[in-house]
């Protein structure tokens, strides 16, 4: 079920941000811990769309800001940042 969301919000954010010339990807340890050897899937996921180079690490919690402009904490969660270089 985990996975599956957020093998949708993949696609979402593929749909509307869908250049980048390399990803970032952060992802919550407990995720790992939680989901286990399936935490693959997840990281595999944002390579089947983009195609682009990706590099990134397990954290303890992530700070950002989403799409509604909210700057928080955000705990257990699957952090992707797509850059473009100009």
């Amino acid at each position: 079920e985990v996975i599956d969301f957020t093998k949708r919000h993949i696609k979402e954010f593929h749909d509307d941000e869908n250049k980048s010339d390399f990803m970032l990807l952060f992802s919550c340890m407990a995720r790992r811990k939680a989901l286990g050897p399936v935490i693959s899937d997840e990281i595999a996921e944002a390579f089947k769309y983009w195609r682009k180079p990706i590099t990134g690490f397990f954290t303890y919690g992530e700070i950002g800001t989403n799409k509604g402009s909210v700057c928080d904490f955000y705990n257990e969660t699957y952090s992707l940042v797509n850059i473009k270089m100009k």
